[in-house]
C-alpha cells in the first residue's frame, strides 16, 4: 500500500511509529506525521529548517528526538 499520499517529493530518511499508530518521517524538508486518514503535515514548531537525518520516538516520555544534518538533537513533545 502506498503510504506516500501528500507527502513532499523529497527522499526520507528514516521513520518512526508513535502513539495511536501515528508515523513521523524524518525527511530533507524536516519531519511530517501522519493523521489516522494518511494526510500528511509537517511537524515540529521549533526545528530548524535542515534536512532530518534520524528520528525516534519516546513512548515513555511521548516525544520525539530529531537528529539534524549538521544542526544538533531536538526534542519536542510528539502529537
Amino acid at each position: 500500500t502506498d503510504l506516500s499520499g501528500n507527502l513532499p517529493q523529497a527522499p526520507v530518511n528514516h521513520i518512526a511509529i508513535g502513539a495511536a499508530g501515528h508515523l513521523y518521517v524524518a525527511t530533507d524538508q524536516g519531519v511530517f506525521v501522519s493523521d489516522s486518514n494518511g494526510r500528511w503535515s509537517r511537524y515540529g514548531r521549533g526545528l530548524p529548517l535542515s534536512p532530518i537525518d534520524d528520528i525516534s520516538y519516546d513512548a515513555t516520555n511521548h516525544r520525539i528526538t530529531a537528529a539534524t544534518f549538521g544542526r544538533g538533537f531536538y526534542q519536542i513533545p510528539a502529537s
